[in-house]
């Protein structure tokens, strides 16, 4: 009796597997449909395997289309301190750029962090320069802008150099108020002084794009410059600079108010 009841379990085992392969067959079977699953929310549109697929698609695209983060940013109005992971107020490059272009030796630079930004100061006889220097170098394409206190004294100071002061292969730019933002720069083809913008008398900001081979446009208030600098990688540097002499260097200020550069 005890065979007997094992050779009918053994029998309705090997119809349950036969049932089951039929079953997927009909279901998976190379004539079969794959199902689509689509689920109803309150009565809008239904949400498909197929619109899902788009919507992830989609996405992609948004997160392909995003602005890359900026390789150098710096928002001086929020700081307490220099950020030195950044900046650097000494360096040789400083030095030597310093001594190359300039007639006088360096001031030691002060910095004071307000609400309005970075706010330098030391610079005493004419022709004094001081300032600060980013500690990474960047090659082109990029774009890079920044914003300054637009001062009646000291002429504020912005340059990209690629650390050879011979062979001047970067961008100076240089100015200070007189019922505008007046600014002159300095590329690798042309020097020009004494260009006055209708940009507000209390700040100046400038944007400046270079392209992959080394082409550069300036914006600037109401003007829209060509420049042409080297491809890199250039060292940014943000400072003041002495037009005149002054009995007291303290009251002497240029306040830089953030600065951001992106690969463009």
């Amino acid at each position: 009796m005890g065979n007997f009841w094992i050779i009918i379990a053994g029998i309705a085992g090997i119809i349950l597997v036969i049932f089951a392969a039929i079953s997927t067959f009909h279901l998976f079977g190379s004539d079969a449909v794959q199902p689509v699953v689509i689920v109803k929310v309150n009565n809008t549109n239904p949400v498909t395997s197929s619109s899902i697929s788009n919507a992830n698609t989609n996405n992609e695209k948004i997160a392909n289309n995003a602005s890359p983060a900026p390789m150098l940013q710096d928002d001086f109005y929020t700081d307490s301190s220099l950020n030195t992971i950044l900046w650097t107020k000494s360096s040789p490059i400083l030095e030597t750029w310093w001594s190359a272009h300039f007639t006088y030796s360096t001031s030691p630079i002060n910095t004071n962090f307000t609400p309005n930004g970075i706010q330098m100061s030391g610079i005493q006889n004419k022709f004094d320069i001081n300032g600060i220097q980013s500690l990474s170098s960047f090659s082109t394409p990029f774009s890079i802008t920044a914003e300054v206190q637009n001062t009646p004294g000291p002429s504020y100071l912005f340059i990209l150099t690629d650390g050879d002061p011979i062979h001047h292969h970067g961008f100076q730019l240089t100015g200070n108020s007189n019922g505008g933002c007046n600014f002159g720069y300095d590329d690798m083809k042309t020097e020009q002084n004494g260009i006055h913008t209708s940009a507000d008398s209390g700040w100046c900001s400038f944007t400046l794009t270079v392209d992959r081979g080394g082409i550069g446009t300036l914006n600037f208030g109401d003007k829209t410059l060509p420049l042409f600098l080297n491809t890199g990688p250039f060292y940014v540097i943000l400072g003041e600079r002495a037009e005149n002499t002054f009995s007291d260097p303290s009251i002497n200020t240029v306040t830089w108010r953030y600065v951001q550069l992106s690969s463009s």
